[in-house]
């Protein structure tokens, strides 16, 4: 996903910055973003409830939390 995803940047001609971490411990700052995007996420990951707590944790007040998940139907 992550060769997808700097492909994809550079197709949009993005120069961005990458990190890989765990979801359930992120090594960001406390307040650093505006909006966390978690999509088909959840789902795998041990902890969810942790992963949200820390989604939040690095929110900025005010910020978005974007879940997207896939349910069985």
């Amino acid at each position: 996903m992550l060769e997808a995803a700097r492909d994809r940047a550079a197709d949009c001609k993005q120069n961005l910055p990458w990190c890989v971490a765990s979801a359930e411990q992120l090594p960001f700052e406390p307040q650093r973003f505006d909006v966390v995007i978690a999509v088909t996420a959840l789902c795998f990951v041990e902890n969810p409830q942790r992963t949200i707590q820390e989604a939040a944790r690095v929110l900025r007040p005010g910020g978005s939390l974007i879940i997207g998940e896939l349910v069985r139907g």
